[in-house]
């Protein structure tokens, strides 16, 4: 099977992954591409997924850096099929056929299922969020606060100086659980970043 995506979107996924590590374990579940991991410092776990259109069914582990360098250019809808036989990644469509090889899956630990609890769930847009959150770092901000309430999405971050505030949505965008209205957290500024 093949599974089908947007290369550009590929390609932001693998480089988005490769802040925290060079080298990745994905695990394919029904028609998602996953990785779980800490970063070597363990100091961050991430976890995220990338839909394609079909599934494939065999995990895989890749050189993140090899990958995106083959795939920076291409611009179209591509097939992602993983040969297990010959350990290669075959990255195709009507024009050509890139092939890289895989490094050894077994070689990597999988971290175990994360259990967190959350009091709120909520969306923004990650790109007006992504250019806060660079603008704040820039700006020496160190943690960051997110709040969530019901107005939505809070962003506040402080130096010595300055207090910086920003919100994102409204109060439809947020579902509260645990019976509470109000939900914080604090970040590294370095790693919300990434």
């Amino acid at each position: 099977m093949a599974g089908v995506v947007s290369c550009p979107r590929f390609v932001k996924w693998l480089q988005a992954i490769g802040n925290f590590v060079d080298e990745v374990l994905i695990v394919p579940k029904d028609e998602w591409l996953t990785v779980k991991f800490m970063d070597p410092a363990h100091i961050v776990a991430v976890y995220s997924r990338l839909n394609v259109s079909e599934p494939l069914y065999d995990a895989f582990a890749i050189n993140i850096e090899d990958l995106v360098k083959l795939l920076k250019s291409v611009k179209d809808d591509v097939q992602v099929v993983y040969d297990k036989e010959r350990s290669k990644l075959y990255v195709r469509n009507e024009k050509f056929v890139l092939g890289i090889s895989t490094l050894d899956a077994s070689q990597f630990r999988p971290i175990s299922e994360l259990n967190l609890s959350f009091d709120a769930k909520t969306e923004v847009d990650v790109e007006e969020f992504y250019k806060f959150i660079r603008d704040l770092r820039r700006s020496w901000v160190d943690p960051i606060k997110i709040i969530v309430g019901q107005n939505g999405v809070r962003i506040e971050g402080r130096t010595e100086v300055s207090v910086f505030s920003r919100s994102f949505g409204g109060p439809s965008t947020v579902e509260f659980y645990n019976g509470v209205t109000e939900a914080k957290a604090s970040y590294g500024a370095i790693y919300l970043e990434k």
